[in-house]
This record gives C-alpha cells, sequence and structure tokens, in this order.
C-alpha cells in the first residue's frame, strides 16, 4: 500500500475511533445499521427539521431531501431499463426510489452487510422485483465489470472513504465514458480533509459538469444534530444504546466543525 494510502486509512481510524471508539469504517457503520428501523423518534427529528423537504418514502438516515432526489432524476441522464450504481448505498432508499421513477435497474453496494440486507428487503416495497440488488462490498474495490453502469450515485459517504483516489478511480472504470457520476458530499476545511474535490476528481480520470453548494444543508443538519442531542434518551430507549450512539456521538463531534464544512452536489463523467 502506498505511504498516502497508509496515511489516509491511518486518519479514517483515527477518526472514527475519536467519535465512536471503532477503530474502523466497516465496524461503525454496522453498528449504525444495526436494527432496521431506527423509531419514531428519530424519524420525527427528521419531519420536523426537514419539512416539506422530508423524503419520509426514502426513509434515509443521511441529509438526503426531496429536492435532492429530484436533481439526482434529472441530472443522471438515465433511459428507461439502463443501469445505475447506489455506490455506499446504506439501507437502499435513495437508489430504488430515482430507478422506480426513472424505470431503471438498480445495483447498490454497500460496506454493511447489515444494510444490504435491509436494503434487499425493502425492494418489494419499491416495487422494484427483478430490477434491483443489493450486495455488502468496498467502494475502493468494486466487484463490478469495466464500463457496466450507465449511471452512477454516491450519497453522504464520500467524505468519509479512506482513499477517496482509489474509489474514484474504481468508479471511472465502472461507469460508462461520458456518461454520469452524481455525488452529494461535504468539503470538510480541515486538516488532511477534501477542501474542494475538482482537482481529485479531474486527476481520477473525470471532467466536472458542475458543483454547488446546496441550499439550506447548514441549518438543516444543525437542526438534526441538535434534535439528537435533545432526545438522546428517547432514542436510546427505541433504537438501543448501540445504535443510538453512532448518532448522539456524530452529533457532538460534527456540531462543532458545521461552520468549516460545505456540502456540495457534484456531477461528473468518466473520460
Amino acid at each position: 500500500m502506498a505511504p498516502k494510502r497508509h496515511l489516509a486509512r491511518f486518519f479514517s481510524n483515527l477518526y472514527w475511533f475519536l467519535i465512536q471508539g471503532r477503530t474502523g469504517l466497516k465496524e461503525s457503520f454496522e453498528d449504525v445499521y444495526s436494527v432496521e428501523h431506527y423509531g419514531p423518534t428519530f424519524r420525527q427529528i427528521y419531519a420536523d427539521t426537514f419539512g416539506d423537504e422530508y423524503a419520509e418514502e426514502v426513509d434515509a438516515c443521511g441529509f438526503t431531501t426531496k429536492t435532492d432526489l429530484e436533481n439526482l432524476k434529472d441530472r443522471l441522464e438515465l433511459k428507461q431499463d439502463e443501469l445505475l450504481g447506489d455506490l455506499a448505498c446504506g439501507r437502499g432508499g435513495n437508489g430504488l426510489y430515482i430507478a422506480r421513477e426513472l424505470g431503471v435497474r438498480l445495483k447498490g453496494l454497500d460496506l454493511s452487510e447489515k444494510a444490504v440486507a435491509t436494503a434487499q428487503k425493502r425492494i418489494d416495497s419499491f416495487g422494484m422485483q427483478h430490477r434491483a440488488e443489493f450486495v455488502s462490498g468496498d467502494i475502493r474495490e468494486l466487484p463490478y465489470k469495466n464500463d457496466e453502469f450507465d449511471a452512477a450515485l454516491c450519497v453522504d459517504t464520500l467524505y468519509m472513504v479512506p482513499d477517496k483516489r482509489a474509489a474514484l478511480h474504481e468508479i471511472a472504470r465502472i461507469v460508462k465514458p461520458n456518461r454520469v457520476f452524481a455525488v452529494l458530499t461535504w468539503e470538510m476545511h480541515i486538516p488532511f480533509a477534501v477542501k474542494d474535490y475538482r482537482p481529485l476528481f479531474e486527476e481520477c480520470g473525470f471532467k466536472v459538469d458542475s458543483y454547488d453548494e446546496i441550499p439550506g444543508w447548514y441549518e438543516r443538519q444543525k437542526g438534526i444534530f441538535e434534535g439528537f442531542l435533545k432526545h438522546r434518551n428517547t432514542l436510546i430507549e427505541e433504537m438501543g444504546a448501540k445504535t443510538a450512539a453512532v448518532w448522539i456521538n456524530c452529533a457532538k463531534t460534527e456540531l462543532p466543525k458545521l461552520d468549516k464544512m460545505r456540502r456540495v452536489f457534484i456531477v461528473a463523467r468518466p473520460r
């Protein structure tokens, strides 16, 4: 492993150890997805904070809004029956919704086996039988063929990937040339973090079409984190201590950093 990759993995593991008391990304996300349903209080915090932007059907545990979903649909440039990849798909809601609405097929991948198991169970509820599948895997070593996908998306995860270059090179490999890879993620204006993704995307074989800050992200994220802290005891009762701790610890750690972050929507194409 190259020195840069060793360094990236070290700081990622340190980050997760400081936040969750866990030494690896996968272990932390298995805790995140150790329950299929997060309970009424978790959902109500999102509903109260997001208001009309709450994508209830998707039931994402990130920060995807209805507008984000519509923007993704519009920008993916997919035609009927083409193949969409949802990379770091979590419980699958974003990809399943978009694939259903666009009439395309879906392959989703996530590091957490528990997330994948839940995503598989949600296929029927979205009417995506025989048109969607989910597997467990690492975004840095994707189990797909060259040029397999007509488009791909990655929502709220890229900023956490220890070796972003490896992940982006892999994504450039599996998405057909000049087709769309759409990303929602955060710039982090702190040491050792990515402050602007455009040079990194260009270095890894992409042409960046657009790069925009997402309106209203700060207020929504602040509201969610404050809600987690306000209702921490109820979240523990409803979700269990292990899963609730992930969100509570994340809120404690990320709230002070919000002024040094920026949530962005990136549309890029493999060259």
